[in-house]
């Protein structure tokens, strides 16, 4: 497929030694640091599509960055972008939408990578555009749920846990470990804002739901136990509707 690369990108991929090779990935891995983000997603797709996971997650690192120590967000190709339609959206000061609204656009430039050159081919044409419309419908979304919900402190609050601490319905439990990855993810990113962050942590990263520990579903959201239950319980009704997980509910 004939892209309309950044000539830099262009340059930087036509230096690489044939793909799949050894040199290829040893030259990927020296600069990653210094690539432009149109090269990191080419790389990562081809990563993906060979099913080299490791360098496709050392790519990601470079492209989105990561938390520091002190919360802030380190290095990448996403964060100014975020930052500066935070700040366009209004949610820039407010530490806990502003997670939401960075996990759910980081999410979905997973994929829209995953989704692949045919399908998404301007991400490796102009990254910045990509990723600033992307920012748009994601900040869109996420304030039309604001205004949906009367928020109490700490914004997650409000959602009532109907259930019992701990209560799993059958898509958690039964169906889940057969659905496709690449089906569970478009699904969850789908949901609203911060249904999505309790499902990609509890269901994708598998983290522990109600430990006190640092890196825990209700530790990380900064809510209760019961909090994050009830996003999951919502989660896994709306995602036992979605067609791509419904095909599993059927099938089981």
């Amino acid at each position: 497929m004939g892209l309309n690369r950044p000539p830099e990108s262009a340059g930087e991929l036509g230096s690489l030694p044939p793909a799949g090779s050894t040199g290829w990935e040893a030259a990927i891995r020296a600069h990653t640091g210094s690539f432009r983000p149109e090269t990191l997603v080419s790389v990562m797709r081809e990563a993906a599509s060979r099913g080299n996971t490791a360098l496709f997650e050392c790519c990601a690192l470079a492209l989105v960055g990561y938390s520091g120590p002190n919360g802030n967000w380190v290095a990448g190709h996403c964060e100014k972008v975020i930052l500066a339609m935070a700040r366009k959206f209004g949610i820039r000061d407010e530490p806990d939408i502003l997670e939401d609204f960075r996990q759910q656009c980081l999410i979905g430039v997973m994929h829209a990578i995953h989704e692949g050159v045919e399908k998404k081919p301007f991400w490796e044409e102009r990254f910045g555009r990509a990723l600033k419309q992307l920012c748009i419908d994601k900040g869109r979304s996420l304030i039309g749920q604001l205004e949906g919900f009367e928020w109490a402190e700490g914004r997650a609050e409000a959602d009532p846990c109907d259930t019992a601490v701990g209560d799993c319905t059958p898509l958690e439990n039964e169906v889940l470990g057969r659905i496709l990855q690449e089906d569970l993810h478009r699904a969850i990113h789908r949901l609203p804002p911060r249904q999505a962050m309790a499902a990609f942590y509890a269901w994708i990263e598998r983290r522990p739901v109600g430990s006190d520990q640092a890196g825990s579903v209700k530790t990380l959201m900064e809510i209760s136990e019961q909090a994050v239950y009830a996003l999951l319980k919502k989660a896994a009704t709306a995602l036992a509707a979605d067609p791509e997980i419904r095909k599993y509910l059927e099938n089981r």
